[in-house]
């Protein structure tokens, strides 16, 4: 292999690197932060039904939320979901009753309780990041299965 070519090939495999890292930072790491967080909580969940009182709109990201419940504690709390619904096809109504859970003892933490919510937490991004890392990989692989076949 020639001097120009393996710089080619040297700068594409740095480039689907580059597109595997971005891809992992922008989404999947995020999504797994959410599914980390939602099952620390495991086996101290508590339960308890809330209020949809508000909730903020944004076009890129959907809607999130703002939730009250009354915790053990007799106390009412409130909190903005770090949970983005799309806004197209599923944001719940103001008034309308959604499923929340807290560790016993911090219901400051609590979050709707939705596994697929928190996973596609991040929607949109998720998708890019994906896609992102998926065409990293595929460049990754066809530079190293060319530097293979000039081998034989």
């Amino acid at each position: 292999m020639n001097k120009s070519k393996a710089s080619v090939a040297t700068g594409m495999l740095l480039a689907g690197i580059l597109l595997i890292y971005f891809g992992w930072i922008v989404a999947i790491k995020p999504s797994l932060k959410n599914y980390f967080n939602y099952h620390e909580i495991g086996q101290d969940a508590v339960f308890a039904s809330a209020k949809v009182y508000d909730f903020d709109m944004n076009q890129a990201h959907g809607c999130q939320p703002h939730v009250e419940f009354e915790g053990l504690d007799g106390h009412t709390h409130t909190f903005i979901s770090s949970t983005y619904f799309d806004w197209k096809i599923g944001c719940p109504d103001i008034g309308s009753e959604v499923r929340v859970r807290y560790q016993r003892g911090n219901p400051e933490q609590a979050m709707i309780d939705s596994f697929w919510g928190v996973i596609l937490s991040n929607g949109k991004f998720l998708f890019v990041g994906c896609a992102l890392s998926g065409f990293g990989l595929v460049v990754v692989l066809a530079v190293l299965s060319m530097a293979l076949m000039k081998n034989k």
